[in-house]
């Protein structure tokens, strides 16, 4: 099937809550697109957290893109959520992903 969004990197309004901290917050960042899902997001000081295997005991879940679009069918956006799962201190982190 047609991807609707070309495999690549783009920029992307990046939120998330901690439950451990209670703290929400927002950043402009680099995300990685590959068959219309975000894969792997890319943090200022060359971190990063993406799917398939890794050696930081976590687990990446979501990332699977819906559209919107105006009333003449073009994307205006597309959002997602990822989950991260740490199994070293058994708590989940929730990113919500927008690009526009």
């Amino acid at each position: 099937s047609q991807n609707v969004l070309e495999n690549g990197t783009y920029s992307a309004i990046v939120e998330y809550y901690n439950p451990k901290t209670y703290q929400n917050s927002r950043y402009q960042l680099q995300v990685t697109v590959s068959s219309d899902r975000v894969i792997a997001i890319h943090f200022g000081n060359g971190g990063s957290l993406h799917s398939g295997s890794n050696n930081s005991e976590y687990r990446y879940q979501g990332g699977v893109l819906s559209f919107s679009t105006d009333y003449n069918g073009n994307i205006t956006s597309a959002q997602t959520s990822v989950s991260i799962y740490y199994s070293n201190t058994n708590s989940t982190t929730t990113y919500k992903i927008i690009i526009q």
